[in-house]
């Protein structure tokens, strides 16, 4: 069952009309998830009773309003892409808690990651194949020396300690980042980081490979990674299956 253009008016006009057919491109899509009520309502009529009994466990109602119009866009976004209705989506979820359609509707394969913070969402789509994506607010972390001993390569580690004090900051959460997006893409947590991360070239620089962990290129071949600030302190970054230069660098749609 498609969606209508009588549907598509009611959410603005900002989603494009399905279905789309792009086999290779990466599209990113923020949103702010402060809604009118009206708009809330509208998308928890889309969720799942799973869904629900998880909104009806969140304890502060603006969280709750928040985690409603972060999963209704979700599947108003993906039933864009499927030419089938957002409450017809059925998800599933892997190693880690990794969300994925359960079914593909028409058999057209579609992969997505979302992350959303401080009232911000950023959804990742692409048929091209595993992607993930992370969104984090610049803020004071307790503990960041140690978390990069832990998780950042030396060379990260020793680029991050040569920065002015005021900008180490935001130099950990690029790097941050990237790392969950790599780990998100891979379906992996943490724990199963096979050694210390980090990436080809400084960041703020367009699509390119990871090139290593614990120094072997290897270990991260066959990914690309892109950062992007979808709002005043906000960073982001996406990673994706396949070369940075395979169907370019991923679309950024503005902030909605």
């Amino acid at each position: 069952m498609g969606t209508d253009n009588g549907e598509q008016n009611s959410f603005g006009g900002f989603l494009p009309v399905g279905p789309v057919r792009d086999n290779d491109s990466v599209h990113v899509w923020p949103f702010r998830l402060d809604r009118p009520a009206l708009f809330v309502d509208k998308l928890k009529h889309f969720l799942s009773p799973d869904e629900l009994a998880r909104a009806g466990r969140i304890y502060f109602e603006r969280d709750r309003r928040r985690f409603i119009v972060s999963r209704g866009l979700l599947r108003v976004l993906l039933g864009r892409y499927l030419d089938t209705a957002p409450d017809r989506l059925r998800f599933g979820y892997g190693a880690c808690r990794k969300p994925a359609l359960a079914e593909m509707p028409g058999g057209c394969a579609l992969h997505f990651n979302l992350s959303r913070t401080r009232g911000m969402v950023v959804y990742a789509v692409t048929r091209r194949g595993e992607i993930g994506v992370d969104l984090e607010y610049v803020r004071p972390v307790s503990g960041a020396a140690r978390i990069a001993g832990r998780y950042f390569a030396g060379a990260e580690k020793k680029r991050m300690q040569m920065l002015p004090e005021d900008k180490r900051k935001e130099a950990f959460f690029r790097l941050w980042t990237c790392l969950e997006a790599y780990l998100k893409a891979t379906g992996a947590g943490l724990s199963c980081l096979p050694g210390r991360f980090g990436i080809s070239r400084a960041p703020g620089e367009a699509a390119r490979p990871l090139v290593y962990i614990d120094g072997k290129a290897t270990e991260a071949a066959g990914w690309f990674l892109y950062e992007f600030s979808p709002a005043t302190g906000y960073i982001a970054a996406v990673c994706a299956a396949g070369s940075g230069s395979a169907g370019g660098a991923p679309l950024i749609m503005p902030l909605l």
